[in-house]
């Protein structure tokens, strides 16, 4: 089949164009063509450029200075950009949304039902912007509060596929009349061996301690440099690495690592992914809820930092029964998209012996 996938692919975020990759990735491992839908949010395209639309600076004196600050960087984001530009012509070939050639549009995974990410709930990730073909949703996100029975109404009529990536989802989804599944982010599809395929460089000689404070936790900083100190590790937070770093780049720095402080969702799953001891640092608001869902299915709670813990040490993860609890949701993940994919497959085919 040939399969455009509905994503936010085209921001400059490491989450967003590797779940993106790891989806597209997979499909083709099963025989299908995979594109992505050439649709994109200028809220979101537009929060990665030197100067975003939208700032929370307030007053005159305030902005001037936030605008030479990004005047001041503008050499390390224009290398950082160029390396996400690199790897999408390299991965993620784009095609035209109405094209007619696509068999199946494949929703996710991503915040793409999360009207505090797209500031609306928006028509083409809820199938209602008449493309005329079926939709499949995968590992699709949003906070369960913030889901809205209007918005689904068209998904709940066609009894489209939904694989969700928290359980909070489900019973929410449930209680609105719409069967779902609980399936793994498209990164967790891949093992650490595929991952491992994009040869991941290292330039860094010392053990280090690697910060992803996506969420900008105050205590995390100086957390990681105590953690560092103690073990005569370098720590890499002051250093900001990421400024400069691609998708590949990204992935390294968790590769090598001798222990992981993060904060986001994509930093905990990557630390999983390449068996790195970690501590998430919650933010205590709803962002938490794809993250607690799958350390707790995993029995990795003990990894979420407690502010109370004075010891700081590395946790202490069994990586063999953690592999065997996720190789349970991969299989099911697997189950869930190829029997969606399945249920238009006959489809497909006769529209093309028409065609």
């Amino acid at each position: 089949m040939r399969i455009g996938i509905l994503t936010f692919d085209y921001c400059n975020n490491y989450g967003a164009v590797l779940q993106a990759y790891a989806l597209k990735t997979y499909l083709v491992s099963l025989g299908h063509s995979v594109s992505f839908g050439d649709y994109w949010l200028p809220i979101l395209y537009h929060r990665y450029d030197l100067f975003p639309i939208h700032t929370k600076k307030k007053g005159l004196t305030n902005r001037l200075k936030y605008y030479v600050r990004c005047i001041l960087k503008y050499r390390s984001w224009r290398e950082k950009r160029n390396r996400f530009t690199i790897f999408r012509e390299k991965h993620m070939p784009v095609i035209p949304l109405r094209d007619e050639k696509v068999d199946l549009w494949m929703v996710g995974s991503d915040q793409v039902w999360n009207p505090k990410i797209t500031k609306s709930y928006d028509d083409v990730y809820y199938a209602k912007s008449n493309l005329k073909k079926p939709y499949v949703f995968y590992a699709v996100s949003c906070p369960s509060p913030l889901l809205n029975e209007k918005a689904l109404h068209h998904i709940k009529e066609k009894n489209f596929p939904v694989g969700v990536r928290e359980i909070m989802m489900i019973e929410k989804l449930h209680s609105l009349g719409i069967h779902s599944e609980l399936v793994l982010d498209p990164t967790l599809l891949l093992s650490k061996t595929e991952w491992n395929n994009l040869e991941l460089p290292i330039n860094i000689q010392e053990k280090y301690i690697f910060s992803y404070n996506l969420s900008g936790i105050k205590t995390l900083p100086s957390i990681a440099k105590m953690i560092a100190v103690k073990n005569g590790w370098l720590d890499l937070n002051p250093y900001s690495p990421l400024k400069t770093a691609g998708p590949v780049e990204f992935l390294s720095y968790f590769k090598f690592a001798e222990m992981i402080l993060v904060s986001s969702f994509h930093g905990t799953v990557f630390s999983i992914i390449f068996h790195r001891p970690f501590l998430f640092f919650p933010n205590h608001d709803e962002r938490d809820e794809r993250v607690v869902s799958l350390l707790t299915y995993l029995n990795l709670t003990h990894c979420i930092y407690n502010s109370d813990d004075t010891h700081l040490q590395n946790p202490q993860i069994n990586w063999d029964e953690v592999e065997k609890k996720l190789e349970m949701l991969r299989e099911k993940s697997i189950c869930f998209i190829k029997t969606a994919i399945s249920r238009y497959y006959e489809d497909s085919q006769k529209d093309s012996e028409e065609g």
